[in-house]
């Protein structure tokens, strides 16, 4: 989020503002998916 300029982010606010009238959160047939990654890794003996 950082490197995105005041518009971009005024932009996401709006649309992850589950209140407001943009929101993501109010289509009913939207699924949001979210990844994250892990590194696993093992010290040498």
């Amino acid at each position: 989020v950082d490197r995105l300029d005041a518009d971009d982010r005024a932009a996401l606010d709006a649309l992850l503002d589950d209140g407001g009238p943009h929101a993501l959160a109010r289509i009913p047939d939207l699924g949001l998916r979210g990844t994250r990654t892990a590194y696993v890794g093992r010290r040498p003996r």
